[in-house]
């Protein structure tokens, strides 16, 4: 190797240029974009609004609903998904219009945010005497959020067993992100969030493979 050489990086060749861009968005993926765990009973759900991906996040727990893993929702969001509904609002309705019981679904209209989403969601419980029979959850959340959601419940409510499901508003698959262009740009902002967050204590990591170990022997519908 000649030490005088200039180093090639970022690499001048494009083919190298495109590999390496590829092998960068397959990691974004395997790690950011937790679409789905493995999924068992739940006493309960927490759907995280997402504006635009409320509604994607409502059909998901209204599928879960129906397929048998949990029959109680908080869903959670003050944030204005229509000028006459919040993303809690747009959800309970969506939840309610695909067979889900009103009084199965509780209504958190405050949060502004995962971690409040999470926080709110545990104090519900807490203030109506029911924690401690909390166990096992499912939370939905926007599938450009999935690690986050994740790593901020493991934070904020630490004693239960979460699972996690996503909506995706996007027209491509999750694994495809980085072929439309919002879509990517959305990852590529929540990628930056992660090691901030987790500087500022927010977040705790999560081990995927443990808690679908751990899932697997869970009791499943039916």
């Amino acid at each position: 190797m000649d030490r005088n050489a200039s180093p090639d990086f970022p690499p001048s060749c494009p083919a190298t240029r495109g590999a390496l861009r590829h092998a960068f968005y397959r990691a974004v993926h395997a790690y950011l974009l937790i679409e789905e765990t493995e999924l068992a009973r739940a006493d309960l759900a927490v759907l995280c609004g997402s504006v635009k991906t409320t509604p994607a996040i409502a059909q998901r727990g209204a599928q879960l609903f129906q397929d048998g893993y949990v029959d109680r929702f908080i869903v959670s969001g003050r944030v204005k998904a229509t000028p006459q509904e919040t993303e809690a609002e747009m959800m309970r309705r969506i939840l309610i219009e695909n067979g889900v019981p009103d009084q199965s679904i509780l209504l958190e209209n405050r949060a502004t945010n995962t971690q409040e989403n999470i926080v709110y969601a545990r104090r519900m419980m807490m203030q109506r005497g029911e924690l401690d029979q909390i166990r096992t959850i499912i939370t939905i959340g926007n599938v450009t959020a999935g690690r986050r959601t994740m790593m901020t419940t493991a934070r904020r409510w630490p004693e239960v067993f979460a699972m996690h499901a996503t909506g995706n508003k996007f027209p491509v698959p999750a694994h495809e992100f980085h072929t439309h262009a919002e879509f990517r740009r959305t990852v590529l902002r929540e990628w930056a969030k992660i090691a901030p967050y987790q500087a500022n204590g927010w977040l705790k990591e999560v081990d995927i493979d443990a808690i679908n170990t751990i899932a697997r022997t869970l009791p499943q519908p039916g």
